[in-house]
């Protein structure tokens, strides 16, 4: 039961003890009497303040570590008198100054063309229209030209042109080279002869010939075999042996003259003459 239930309906003077039991501290405690008898009490609860948080402590700054090899400052390079800069094209000249040109080489602009068959042209800038442009001078700066800006312009309007040798104030590097620029005229036009068109006969299907039988051949009967008997072989005839016996030497006689009549004209059958 409330403290407010238990004091309703009661009226006059009454005294009440009331032990209450907060776990939250307070610093007082007001009681105050409503119309219908009842009694409300109000306690006030002071308010604590939070600690205040100390600040994060800074995080440190990294240290270089002592064993990484440290950049060493580079001393500025020395001018270099021969400088080169970019070959010239067909639409004009691209130059990159370099950023330490010497203040004895700024205050004028100027590019020749020397070689070539617009030999003669030059780009020239200086005085007031020099300052304009580059107030601080032109060193560093990447300057495009293009062929239109130059003096003594020279380029024809149908026909190729070239460009043989380039010529900045600043650098005593020349560039040579061999630019062709613009285009030969067109080649005559040739009218095609009217030609009727050749009709190509669509290829006929080939008709296959009938294949003839081609006859067996008839079997030849193979020829008797016949057997020549051997032939016997001549003899060899005898050869008269050598004699030991020394040589009987005949006496020499007057040869026989015979008459015309008496030879007998017949011949043996070994075909030798009788006499």
């Amino acid at each position: 039961m409330s403290l407010r239930q238990s004091l309703a309906g009661v009226s006059g003077a009454v005294f009440v003890s009331v032990l209450l039991i907060l776990n939250t501290p307070v610093s007082g405690a007001d009681f105050t009497a409503t119309q219908s008898g009842s009694m409300e009490i109000t306690f006030s609860v002071p308010t604590t303040p939070e600690p205040p948080q100390p600040d994060p402590a800074p995080e440190p700054e990294p240290q270089p570590d002592p064993s990484d090899p440290q950049p060493n400052p580079q001393p500025e390079q020395p001018f270099d008198w021969n400088w080169q800069y970019s070959a010239p094209t067909c639409d004009g000249v691209t130059i990159v100054f370099p950023s330490n040109l010497p203040a004895s080489q700024q205050g004028v602009m100027e590019v020749n063309v020397v070689g070539g068959s617009i030999s003669g042209m030059q780009y020239k800038l200086e005085g007031q229209q020099y300052q304009v442009k580059y107030p601080n001078g032109h060193a560093g700066q990447t300057v495009v030209i293009p062929w239109s800006a130059f003096r003594n312009y020279s380029i024809p309007a149908t026909g190729t042109w070239t460009v043989t040798q380039l010529q900045v104030h600043g650098t005593n590097y020349h560039w040579v080279g061999n630019v062709v620029c613009g285009s030969t005229p067109p080649e005559p036009r040739v009218v095609p002869r009217l030609v009727p068109p050749v009709v190509v006969p669509e290829p006929q299907p080939e008709v296959e010939p009938t294949p003839t039988p081609t006859p067996e051949p008839e079997s030849t009967p193979e020829p008797p075999l016949v057997t020549t008997p051997p032939q016997p072989q001549p003899e060899p005839e005898p050869q008269p042996e050598e004699s030991t016996q020394p040589p009987v030497e005949t006496p020499p006689t007057s040869p026989e003259v015979l008459e015309p009549s008496s030879v007998d004209e017949s011949f043996d059958q070994e075909g030798t003459p009788e006499v």
